[in-house]
């Protein structure tokens, strides 16, 4: 008995450690409550513009030993300010000195961000072919980046659609990074070319596969190796996207977890793949304020 008392004191202060451990080490999601898409209600939301000085330009890169163009936008807030980089989706390339007063610029500066975006190959002066948002997309997109923002920090990488695929990519070569934005993306192709109601996302993968065979799925898959990316990631994903399937963004979720990055996930309710800009630009605002926590 007096062997088992001189002993408690020792196996509780372990067992404490253990939860104290424990605890630090679990990510606490602040804000998980999922977004409901209205898309009539939208309609009356009005956003205050933003100033902020517009320069673009034209970045050179090579790829496959092949010489192209990345056109490159940037709203700059206020020098010194972290810079966003925003990944554009399947058909929401940046047009000149609009994009500064487009909501996808104006979003980002109302929660303090300078912004940089780039074009991806075949997009509004970008040379090159369409990868779907593959290698030559990343390389474009660092490369338009690294012009654009020079030596000023960069806080994350925000991408919709085909976007999220570049991005996250693009990330893997941003060790500096601190978060990335991710929404109605695609992380597993696999299971994408099996669910997704889209011929044209389908004709897609088909082409790349043609292309670069089997490995253009793995190329194009961050589920597959997540291993580089930032370890605070905000998903946004509707609950009914038949486009880019909810399975595999739930998938990739748990997976984040499990590797012990902190996540926020809204799943919203009331949307499909594409997102009226008025309910897009507020689950995207809510979704910063949790980023910059």
């Amino acid at each position: 008995e007096d062997l088992n008392m001189k002993l408690f004191p020792a196996i509780s202060l372990a067992v404490l450690s253990q939860i104290i451990l424990s605890c630090a080490s679990t990510p606490k999601i602040n804000d998980t409550s999922s977004s409901t898409v209205d898309p009539v209600a939208a309609k009356d939301f009005k956003f205050k513009t933003i100033p902020a000085k517009f320069s673009g330009g034209m970045a050179d890169y090579k790829f496959n030993n092949v010489s192209y163009k990345a056109r490159w936008a940037r709203c700059v807030l206020k020098p010194g300010v972290p810079f966003v980089a925003y990944f554009h989706g399947s058909d929401k390339a940046t047009e000149g000195d609009a994009f500064c007063s487009d909501w996808t610029a104006q979003v980002l500066l109302k929660n303090g961000f300078n912004v940089v975006a780039v074009n991806r190959p075949s997009f509004a002066g970008s040379t090159g072919n369409d990868d779907m948002a593959g290698p030559q997309s990343v390389a474009a997109s660092l490369a338009g980046i690294k012009m654009a923002v020079g030596i000023d920090p960069v806080a994350g990488f925000w991408g919709f659609d085909t976007g999220v695929i570049a991005a996250s990519f693009s990330a893997k070569s941003h060790p500096n990074l601190k978060w990335l934005l991710l929404g109605n993306g695609f992380y597993d192709l696999e299971i994408t070319e099996r669910s997704t109601k889209s011929d044209a996302i389908r004709a897609a993968i088909q082409k790349q596969k043609i292309s670069e065979g089997d490995s253009a799925l793995e190329k194009r898959s961050i589920a597959w190796d997540a291993a580089g990316i930032p370890k605070l990631v905000a998903i946004y994903h509707a609950k009914a996207d038949d486009v880019a399937p909810a399975n595999q963004a739930e998938a990739f979720n748990d997976q984040l977890r499990t590797a012990q990055s902190k996540v926020f996930i809204d799943e919203f309710e009331g949307g499909g793949h594409d997102i009226p800009w008025q309910a897009h630009y507020q689950i995207v605002d809510k979704a910063l304020k949790n980023l910059k926590q």
